[in-house]
C-alpha cells in the first residue's frame, strides 16, 4: 500500500507543483502589504519543499535543503527591518537561495520529462512548470542585481521598480516578450539577463512543443505496430 502510494505521489509531483506555481503567480499582487509579502514567502517555502521532492538525492541532502528552504522562509521576514544593511544581505541571501532552489527544479523536471518515452499528463504539466519556473528564477535573479545595485532598473513615475511584484511583472513580461517599455534594465548585467531571458522564452516552447510532438509520433507509430501485429 505504501509503495502504491509512494508511486502515485511521485506521478504526480509536478501537477502539484504546477499548481502551487499558479497559486504563487495569483497570490503576487498580495506582495505590496507586510501581510501579502508573508503570504509570498509561505508560497515560496511550499515552492521550495515541493522542489525538493523532485529530486532523486539521499535523505542527509534532502533534510539539509529542508533547512535551507526554512531559513529563507524567516530571513524573508527580517527583510522588513528597519535596519538598511540587514536588509539588503537578507534580501540577497534569500533571493540566492530561492535562484538556487529553482535552477535545481528545472534540471531536476527537464531531465525526466526530456527523457521520456511517452507522452502523458505530469509530463506537459512539468513542462509547463518549468516555463513559469523561468518567470520566477529571473525575478529572483533581478532581485539579486537590485540589492547589489538598487538603481539597476529604471521605471516610469507610475511604478516602483524596487517593489517586488514590479520585478515579478517585468520579468514575465520579458519571459514572454511582450515588453511594456515601462521598467527598462540600466545596469549592464540586468540588460544581459533580461536578454537572455527573453531568448529563453523564445526557444524554450518551441524546444518543448517538438519534444511533445516527437513522443506523440513515436507514440502513434509504436501502437499502429502493435496493431499490426
Amino acid at each position: 500500500m505504501n509503495t502504491i502510494k509512494t508511486l502515485y505521489y511521485k506521478k504526480t509531483i509536478f501537477t502539484q507543483l504546477l499548481f502551487d506555481l499558479i497559486l504563487l503567480f495569483l497570490l503576487f499582487p498580495l506582495s505590496t502589504n507586510f501581510f501579502g509579502s508573508l503570504v509570498l514567502s509561505a508560497g515560496f517555502l511550499m515552492t521550495n519543499l515541493l522542489v525538493i521532492k523532485t529530486l532523486y538525492i539521499p535523505k542527509k541532502w534532502v533534510l539539509l535543503l529542508r533547512i535551507l528552504a526554512f531559513i529563507c522562509f524567516f530571513s524573508h521576514g527580517i527583510y522588513f527591518s528597519n535596519n538598511s544593511i540587514l536588509i539588503e544581505t537578507t534580501t540577497l541571501l534569500t533571493y540566492l537561495s530561492y535562484s538556487g532552489f529553482i535552477c535545481l527544479a528545472i534540471i531536476a523536471i527537464g531531465s525526466h520529462i526530456f527523457t521520456q518515452t511517452r507522452v502523458d499528463a505530469d509530463v506537459i504539466n512539468g513542462g509547463i512548470s518549468i516555463f513559469l519556473l523561468f518567470g520566477f528564477l529571473w525575478f529572483s535573479l533581478y532581485n539579486v542585481i537590485l540589492a547589489i545595485d538598487p538603481g539597476a532598473f529604471q521605471s516610469s513615475s507610475l511604478l516602483d521598480a524596487e517593489s517586488d511584484y514590479q520585478l515579478f511583472y517585468y520579468s514575465f513580461t520579458t519571459l514572454t516578450t511582450l515588453g511594456y517599455g515601462d521598467i527598462l534594465p540600466i545596469n549592464k548585467f540586468a540588460m544581459t539577463l533580461a536578454t537572455s531571458e527573453a531568448i529563453v522564452g523564445l526557444m524554450y516552447p518551441a524546444v518543448f512543443i517538438s519534444r511533445l510532438v516527437g513522443l506523440y509520433t513515436t507514440e502513434l507509430k509504436g501502437d499502429r505496430h502493435e496493431s499490426e501485429q
